[in-house]
C-alpha cells in the first residue's frame, strides 16, 4: 500500500526504493510510532481506530482510498487437506460465512460483546479493550457504519 501511495505521489523508483520497510506485530505498531522507533505504521480497523482514539496520529491514506472496496484477508488449505477433509474443508468454509453474515445482521454491541467473552474465556491474556472499536470483520459488501464520525478508513499512520 505505501508503495501505490508514494508512486500516486510522485516519488521515482529510486525515491521509493529509499524507504525502509519493517516488519511490526500490530499490536506493538502503536507503541512503536509513539516512541519514535518507526515513522509510519499500518494498522487495520481496530488497532488503527484505538491509535486514533488515543490521539497524536492521523491517517496518510487508506486502502479503499487507493484501491477501492475489496476484501484482503484470505484463508489457505493445501490441496493435500482438501482432498483428505473435504467435510472438514466445507464446515470451515460455512463456518466462517455464517459468522460473517451474523455479524452484519447483528446489533454491534451484541457481536462485541461476545468477541469480548470469546476472549476472555481463552485466559490467554489478551487486551480485549480494542474490540469497543470493532465495525465489521472487513469483507466487502455492506460494512456496518461507523459508530462515532469517523473521517477514515484505512490503516496507515503517521504520528
Amino acid at each position: 500500500m505505501l508503495d501505490i501511495h508514494l508512486k500516486r505521489h510522485g516519488l521515482s523508483k529510486t525515491e521509493i526504493g529509499k524507504v525502509q520497510p519493517l516488519v511490526v506485530p500490530p499490536v506493538n505498531t502503536e507503541q512503536s510510532l509513539r516512541q519514535h522507533q518507526i515513522q509510519v505504521g499500518v494498522l487495520g480497523d481496530i488497532l488503527r481506530d484505538k491509535a486514533v482514539a488515543h490521539g497524536g496520529f492521523r491517517p496518510l491514506f487508506t486502502d479503499v482510498q487507493l484501491l477501492g472496496a475489496f476484501s484482503a484477508g484470505t484463508y489457505v488449505m493445501t490441496d493435500r487437506f482438501l482432498r483428505h477433509n473435504p467435510d472438514t474443508a466445507k464446515a470451515f468454509v460455512t463456518g466462517v460465512a455464517r459468522a460473517i453474515e451474523w455479524a452484519r445482521v447483528t446489533p454491534r454491541e451484541e457481536v462485541i460483546a461476545r468477541m469480548t467473552r470469546i476472549v476472555r474465556k481463552r485466559d490467554r491474556k489478551e487486551d480485549a479493550t480494542p474490540l469497543k472499536y470493532w465495525r465489521s470483520f472487513g469483507v466487502a459488501g455492506a460494512p456496518r457504519p461507523a459508530p462515532r464520525p469517523h473521517p477514515h478508513d484505512g490503516p496507515e499512520l503517521t504520528p
